[in-house]
């Protein structure tokens, strides 16, 4: 009824909204949001993947200070990725959708490209684990193992945890049950003994309370009625600094992977920052193409990631027989250039046809 011309300027026109940034909300920074795309939230998955991309390769001969900084990337890379998924899925409710039509939908979404990327990594390995160097070995019960196991690579419990949430959140249909869920969803992991490896339980548990951290994020943007809309970028660069500072400390002295409290405040600060980051970046004079291209491309990337740099450990290898030595830092570039340029291509190719599309989860 009323004309947007009506409206407080503080208000969003045509599908618009503030929301804020997931910076433990020490502040009320708010981002201009598009139900289509955000700049933001592109940057943040561009970054976490790369970040991926970069933890899962390094070579045995890494000095001492590489290894301790992918192990801090660890500790709060995942949890962003989570709470992007916990974000986006409040973001993008579909009204009066059933629970059984949401389901199809995230099965074709994440479990039909699982299982075409599973059987195509599992067949890579069996029929090249006899020729060349293959870390981790399968056998023709891996075929079956993929339906309760990330049997291809482990990295694809993100997939399995991914099912089980969303198996779940559809239950928390308002702003006040998911914060429940926020407040409650750390207990479990917490008290709870190790669960059955089957279908990456623990993995679901862990990073349940970063996913519920994202839909109560996204949850509180309507209570902004005067956003700030805007800040000095060179704050958010310091807050993300002191942040990540923060995340070192931890991960030093307080040993992330034994205490959970500790686990989760690395988690938490460090997504606050890679978020602050994003935020600077989406509104500083440089070009985003890139990282949004990047962040657009996430899911292909992590599905394919692992088998390009699986055939070029093998090549280095092969290498290595021949008597080549590379320096591990070339080593590390060589692969990361040639990983992200590989996976792009891929999904520029998948994007290009419909089936593939779908099939992929593009």
């Amino acid at each position: 009824r009323h004309s947007p011309r009506c409206q407080p300027s503080c208000f969003p026109t045509r599908y618009t909204i503030f929301s804020p940034p997931p910076a433990f909300f020490l502040h009320p920074y708010i981002i201009k949001m598009s139900r289509s795309r955000n700049t933001t939230i592109d940057i943040i998955k561009g970054i976490c993947i790369l970040l991926v991309v970069l933890g899962h390769y390094y070579p045995e001969t890494a000095a001492d200070w590489y290894r301790d900084s992918i192990n801090i990337i660890y500790t709060f890379h995942m949890p962003a990725f989570m709470w992007v998924s916990g974000f986006l899925y409040v973001l993008t409710l579909k009204a009066h959708e059933s629970y059984g039509h949401f389901q199809v939908r995230k099965a074709q979404r994440l479990l039909l490209p699982y299982i075409i990327i599973s059987v195509l990594i599992v067949t890579i390995k069996y029929l090249c684990q006899g020729a060349m160097y293959v870390e981790n070995p399968v056998t023709v019960s891996s075929y079956f193992r993929i339906f309760y196991l990330p049997e291809a690579g482990y990295f694809m419990w993100y997939i399995w945890a991914l099912i089980l949430i969303f198996l779940i959140v559809p239950f928390f249909k308002t702003p006040r049950s998911r914060l429940i869920l926020l407040l409650v969803s750390a207990i479990p992991y917490a008290v709870s003994p190790e669960l059955p490896e089957i279908f990456c339980l623990n993995q679901a548990l862990r990073y349940l309370p970063y996913f519920a951290l994202g839909m109560v994020s996204c949850d509180l943007t309507p209570k902004f009625a005067h956003p700030i809309r805007s800040i000095k970028k060179r704050y958010c660069v310091l807050a993300a600094a002191i942040l990540l500072t923060t995340v070192i400390v931890l991960f030093y002295y307080c040993n992330p992977t034994e205490n959970k409290i500790a686990e989760y405040a690395c988690g938490i600060f460090g997504l606050s920052a890679v978020a602050l980051l994003s935020y600077a970046y989406s509104h500083s004079s440089l070009s985003t193409k890139f990282i949004v291209v990047i962040g657009n491309a996430s899911f292909i990337i992590y599905l394919f990631h692992t088998t390009l740099q699986g055939f070029g450990k093998a090549v280095l290898n092969k290498l290595c027989g021949s008597g080549i030595t590379l320096h591990p830092l070339l080593d590390i570039t060589i692969i990361f250039t040639a990983t992200i340029a590989g996976t792009l291509l891929i999904y520029f190719v998948l994007k290009r046809f419909k089936a593939t599309s779908r099939l992929f989860g593009i």
